[in-house]
């Protein structure tokens, strides 16, 4: 699954602590600045003359703030953007030409080509931005201090701030439009590779469309469409890897229509050139463009409404449950079983006709698991089914309770299933209190179903013995598509709020640490960045008080002699004062000192957004504010600490 956490904006920022988090440490930094400060200054120049140099720098750094001038920033951002523009140069070349060797291994095949592509992509030009963010601002001070260069600037009336903000600036300058041309070749590069169309391998005769009786072809294929009334033997050329069937479908009209099949992630347009003039069945056939493999879904997801959860299971007799376990090690779906009363109900709001692009049908999009205790026929998929009903409040006894006719279908495992639900269902059930039922109801989808925007939808097993896996974001209502080269350039923002992060924090460590020292700390700091969220997932694993969530291995420490005695996982260590001493260790120094500095540093894996364009999803704006917020947060406060370390040195006061 792509989407894992439903968190909006005010939820991170508020219920999950993030502000708290934000005040909490900075308050920390700056009381420990200060100390740090006093100290280093004690040593120095004496308590007494510490005080007054703490202070002189403290008071001194609002007029400077308030008296920065952008000339003077951009005078400065100008001669970085200079100083490096022989390695923006060789970055370029670089990603270029893995661009070039790339194109030999990466086709057009697959069942999702797009996602090779993107995975790619993303990761090539991560790790290239990263690197050229890392080297163009981590020797760029040190090396100006070491060859006495920056006398020529500090002796100019320009402010220790107006340095520090203006190497940043240009530096972010630089590395933006690096990004941005990485970013338009690899979109071009990936259109072009995707693109591509069919001819058929022959001409299809009368003979080769094959009639679909009781759901198979003569020769025992499965059609592919359920609307199919024949089906070609004859496949399409192969290109990009693949091959596509044909089938004759009927419309709503009567008319009848050509479709190819979905084959690695895409279909094709099929226009009919020529027709058999006796059964008007087509001979040739014209493909236009792929279609489907670069997409940018807008899914509505199940919300929490009240005390209820988005998603809630019933057991076979119809009472709470959390599912049934069916021994997989990700627990990520919950199974409900089939032929009983084992439901799952997705609660959904903001159904309104404005979110869907037609709301004369509503796209559901389904993906759910299917796990089978017996063979059974293999002819055909797990049957599942669907009933959708409006919100009913408890305290107004005068709303009915709307439900539409159970939906049918055939469950398709490791794809996206599209179930088209017409505005106007038929075949509905009203019941009101006190009234007998009113079966064979129209139904207006928004106006009976739908109501207020807030609609339940049961799922159903129907298959004894089976059972069906389902997670809150395997049940969603498909609002429409949009632009899929927009959402490319959301992606890419991602990496440009990374590159902001670590452009920010390699000038704020070489304000005090040689060229070297400060490349070596930047990639440490990324990469403890990177694993924050498992060093958290660890450290609550480990310092739970709860046996269940206990993690097997224990800490980093415990971990350690683990791997150096080659013992197992779950077997006790020895009793003795070694033990003792490694679990005082891992539970009182290590891991409460990792947690919490896991809060100080970004969390860089969250700025990885490749997963929504790989499987074909928008990347949603609160998601994003939330990325570009972290990245402005992050470097705000590193260029703080930059200009007090860089206003402390001996060079600045000279």
């Amino acid at each position: 699954m792509v989407v894992e956490e439903f968190r909006s904006f005010s939820d991170w920022l508020l219920n999950d602590g993030a502000l708290l988090t934000f005040v909490f440490v900075t308050v920390i930094c700056a009381v420990s600045g200060l100390l740090l400060g006093f100290v280093v200054s004690s040593f120095r120049h004496g308590p007494g003359e510490a005080f007054y140099a703490v202070s002189q720098t403290v008071f001194q750094a609002v007029p400077d703030l308030f008296g920065m001038k952008f000339r003077r920033i951009w005078a400065i951002a100008r001669l970085a953007i200079k100083e490096n523009f022989r390695l923006f140069v060789v970055t370029l070349a670089i990603f270029v030409a893995a661009l070039a060797i790339a194109g030999w291994f990466i086709g057009g095949g697959g069942k999702n080509p797009e996602r090779s592509y993107v995975a790619f992509l993303f990761f090539a030009a991560q790790v290239l931005i990263s690197i050229f963010a890392v080297l163009v601002s981590a020797f760029s001070l040190p090396n100006d201090i070491l060859s006495k260069t920056i006398y020529t600037v500090v002796t100019k009336p320009v402010r220790a701030s107006e340095i520090v903000l203006g190497r940043f600036v240009g530096f972010a300058v630089i590395g933006t439009v690096l990004l941005a041309i990485v970013g338009g070749l690899s979109y071009v590069f990936m259109v072009r590779g995707i693109d591509h169309t069919h001819e058929l391998s022959e001409e299809i005769t009368v003979d080769k469309w094959l009639p679909i009786v009781d759901g198979f072809t003569p020769d025992g294929r499965r059609p592919f469409d359920p609307r199919a009334a024949f089906e070609s033997s004859v496949f399409t050329t192969r290109n990009n890897d693949h091959v596509h069937r044909l089938a004759i479908i009927q419309l709503p009209n009567g008319a009848f229509d050509v479709v190819a099949d979905e084959t690695a992630g895409h279909t094709h347009d099929v226009e009919v050139v020529e027709s058999d003039p006796v059964t008007q069945h087509p001979k040739m056939v014209r493909f236009g463009p792929p279609r489907g493999n670069l997409r940018a879904r807008q899914p509505i997801y199940s919300s929490p409404r009240g005390d209820l959860a988005a998603l809630t299971l019933t057991d076979e007799t119809g009472s709470p449950a959390t599912g049934v376990n069916v021994g997989e090690v990700w627990d990520y779906h919950k199974y409900i079983q089939g032929g009983t009363q084992s439901t799952a109900t997705f609660r959904f709001s903001g159904l309104t006709p404005s979110k869907f692009s037609n709301a004369d049908q509503v796209n559901l999009d389904l993906n759910l698991a299917v796990f089978r205790t017996h063979i059974g026929d293999l002819r055909r998929r797990i049957e599942a089914e669907i009933e959708l009903r409006n919100v009913v409040d408890v305290a107004e006894t005068e709303t009915a309770q709307v439900k539409s006719v159970k939906i049918p279908f055939e469950t398709e495992e490791f794809k996206v299933q599209t179930l088209t639900i017409p505005r106007k269902l038929k075949n509905g059930t009203i019941r009101a209190v006190g009234q007998p039922d009113r079966t064979n109801q129209e139904l207006d989808f928004f106006e009976d179903l739908a109501t207020n925007g807030e609609l339940d939808l049961i799922v159903r097993c129907i298959d004894q013995k089976q059972y069906v896996g389902v997670a809150r974001a395997s049940i969603y209502f498909h609002a429409g598509d949009t632009s899929f080269g927009w959402n490319y350039v959301r992606g890419f923002l991602g990496i440009w709020a990374q590159m902001l992060a670590i452009i920010a924090l390699s000038i704020a460590l070489s304000t005090f640490l040689k060229g070297p020292v400060v490349l070596i700390s930047s990639v440490g700091v990324v990469v403890f960045g990177y694993s924050a969220n498992f060093i958290v997932f660890v450290a609550n694993s480990v310092l739970s008080t709860d046996k269940l969530a206990n993690m097997w291995g224990g800490g980093p420490s415990e971990a350690l002699y683990r791997l150096v005695t080659q013992m197992n996982l779950q077997h006790p260590l020895p009793p003795g004062l070694g033990t003792e001493i490694l679990k005082f260790v891992d539970k009182q120094l290590l891991l409460p000192g990792l947690k919490s500095l896991s809060f100080a540093v970004p969390r860089f894996e969250n700025f990885n957004l490749a997963n929504y364009l790989a499987y074909g999803y928008t990347i949603d704006n609160q998601l994003l504010l939330i990325n570009l917020l972290t990245a402005f947060t992050f470097a705000a406060g590193m260029m703080v600490i930059g200009y007090f370390c860089f206003k402390t040195r001996e060079i600045a006061a000279a």
